[in-house]
């Protein structure tokens, strides 16, 4: 398991902003907030703030960073612009 201390520092050494967003709702949670009211402050569903904990609490702080996807989709009225 973690420690606030363990968070404090992810946060602090991420560079990423939506990292840091998960990360820092962590720390509040663990500090005694709600996850309703986390969520709240953070603009997220509480669910989101709930998937965010159980998934650092079974994979630990790491599976909060940004993971690499698609990215955007580009319409074909768009590709024929380039």
């Amino acid at each position: 398991m973690f420690t606030t201390y363990d968070i404090a520092t992810a946060v602090s050494s991420s560079c990423n902003k939506n990292e840091q967003m998960r990360l820092q709702a962590l720390l509040l949670v663990k500090n005694g907030l709600s996850p309703a009211k986390v969520a709240e402050d953070f603009l997220v569903h509480r669910s989101t703030v709930h998937r965010w904990i159980k998934r650092a609490e079974k994979e630990g702080l790491f599976s909060l960073k940004c993971k690499s996807g698609r990215g955007v989709k580009v319409s074909f009225k768009s590709r024929t612009t380039f």
